[in-house]
């Protein structure tokens, strides 16, 4: 079982028709009928080399939902999702899916499907999802989903999963890895890429906070802790090893870094370039390094550090204004954060000078968050407070009232602890409030940015955790924000309802997202306006009104 042993596939299979009248493997069907004894066979073909771990076979009593897909070039693809007969109502999403995410690669990757007929099982017997070449298996939880019991977060993900296994197809399947050490490149040029559809089907900003925050809490604590290893680990004990954080999440994140370097147009050169290269063959993170690189005739540097070493890198940004000089400093310094090690590595520093500066300004740093890095500045109160409500960034926008929040939050639970009075920065309340009104940002934005953070981020920072306290002002903030904003509230409730039939895309699920968030800061309890909330049902939504 190594990945660099590729073969061509032809699959005949033979069944009692009573107990298994459905045979699936690889590729095209190119032959089936019956056979004495109340028994059918079925040959499969697959004309593209893969490893044995791509290979599949399904043998079992399944329904199909079937529908076509026409490629860029004229062809006409089948699309089947084979599940038990019970389950085939829920399959229409999955299907929206898998053609939505057909269509995104030929539109921006330029990558069509190669085969005549592309299958997807879905059955409750297997563990999460698995591309095998042109027969992708499912588990049933990640894939089935109907509006009477599925939430906006269940169809993304559902959308998000599909578009994964399907873009293995190229990233994974036509290219694959020469080796289990390459699984970095793999796993994360293909995450990378479904968090691209995700983004062009939705909010990109709240894609780029949702894929951020789980590096946060997954991938970072790995990085300072005691099994902390690069994303091309050097060596493993068991394969399982490999299916880490780190080699996905980080991974990911490192292709992205590509992107971001290149831009676009220079990333597609560089796809373009590897898969002329490299189609039908096994490769190293080298092989997709040199394709970038030579597609672009750029110099990357020591950019291949980043699949040896492991570590989060920490920078340190300074800042210092002269008015007399009319001159803007900023001091950067970086390392390599080993916290397991309790060691900072390989300080460097670097110092950026701006003139004819006329006044003051306020840096916003790490644009969308373009690495994964530990950034600590000097930024202000009222810096905080003025990227809150101005920054043309929306990730840093939004991570500058996670910063502020967070502050605010902890100096109010200490003045609790010490029983003084509580009292809300007012500039905080208007970053919330020029938030809500702005005329051109992503409802589905406003309603991350406005949320505080959790009750348990807060705990994770306090030195000696104290529940109580942190819900005590938790509460306390809501309620000074529902009272100074409870009519825009109430506006944004109105506006957002809907008791029309559920549908998945960007619009509804914006404004969905909105209206909850709304209503659980503008409630009875944290108003105090004697409004009370009711619950109208219709059918089989659930639709709140404030009366």
């Amino acid at each position: 079982d190594r990945p660099d042993i590729m073969a061509k596939y032809t699959v005949r299979i033979e069944a009692d028709r009573s107990l298994y009248p459905v045979l699936l493997s690889n590729g095209n069907v190119i032959e089936q009928g019956g056979l004495e004894g109340g028994k059918h066979y079925a040959i499969w073909e697959d004309p593209f080399r893969k490893p044995c771990y791509l290979f599949a076979l399904v043998a079992g009593q399944l329904e199909c939902k079937d529908d076509t897909f026409c490629t860029r070039s004229g062809r006409i693809v089948s699309l089947r999702i084979w599940t038990p007969t019970q389950d085939l109502s829920k399959t229409a999403h999955a299907m929206y899916s898998l053609k939505a995410a057909m269509k995104w690669d030929e539109d921006v990757f330029g990558l069509e499907y190669d085969l005549d007929l592309f299958n997807m099982v879905v059955v409750p017997d297997i563990l999460g999802a698995m591309e095998n070449k042109s027969l992708n298996i499912f588990n049933a939880a990640v894939v089935l989903a109907s509006p009477e019991t599925a939430t906006d977060a269940d169809y993304a993900y559902i959308l998000g999963v599909i578009g994964h296994e399907y873009f293995h197809n190229w990233t994974g399947n036509r290219v694959t890895c020469r080796d289990w050490f390459q699984l970095g490149l793999k796993e994360g040029l293909t995450i990378s890429r479904e968090q691209e559809f995700l983004s062009d089907m939705g909010s990109r900003t709240v894609q780029r906070i949702s894929d951020v925050a789980k590096l946060w809490k997954n991938q970072f604590p790995q990085d300072a802790g005691p099994i902390a290893h690069p994303v091309r680990p050097h060596s493993y004990i068991k394969m399982d090893n490999f299916y880490s954080e780190t080699v996905y999440g980080k991974g990911t994140e490192v292709v992205r870094m590509y992107k971001t370097l290149l831009g676009n147009e220079g990333f597609r050169k560089g796809m373009d370039l590897y898969f002329k290269r490299h189609d039908g063959q096994a490769v190293t993170c080298e092989n997709f390094f040199a394709s970038m690189k030579d597609a672009n005739n750029v110099d990357f540097g020591n950019f291949l550090l980043w699949y040896s070493q492991a570590g989060t890198p920490y920078v340190k940004v300074t800042s210092s204004y002269s008015a007399e000089s009319q001159t803007y400093s900023l001091k950067i310094r970086t390392a390599l954060d080993r916290p397991h090690v309790h060691s900072y590595c390989c300080w460097k520093e670097e110092d950026f000078v701006f003139v004819d500066v006329l006044e003051r300004p306020v840096p916003s740093l790490l644009w969308g968050y373009s690495a994964p890095m530990r950034l600590e500045s000097d930024l202000s109160d009222s810096d905080l407070t003025f990227l809150l409500a101005q920054d043309s960034d929306d990730f840093n926008r939004w991570e500058a009232g996670q910063l502020l929040g967070r502050k605010i939050m902890l100096q109010l639970v200490a003045n609790h602890q010490q029983s003084k009075p509580l009292v809300l920065n007012t500039n905080f309340v208007d970053g919330i409030r020029s938030i809500l009104l702005g005329s051109d940002v992503d409802k589905e934005f406003i309603s991350k940015a406005i949320a505080l953070p959790g009750e348990g981020e807060i705990m994770d920072m306090m030195d000696v955790a104290d529940p109580d306290a942190v819900h005590a002002v938790q509460e306390f903030i809501q309620n000074q924000i529902a009272s100074e904003l409870k009519d825009i509230f109430l506006t944004m409730v109105k506006e957002n309802r809907s008791c029309e039939p559920y549908e998945f895309n960007h619009s509804s699920v914006a404004r969905r997202a909105l209206k909850n968030v709304c209503l659980g800061l503008f409630s009875p309890k944290h108003a105090g306006t004697g409004q009370s909330a009711m619950l109208c049902c219709t059918g089989s939504h659930a639709v709140y009104f404030l009366c």
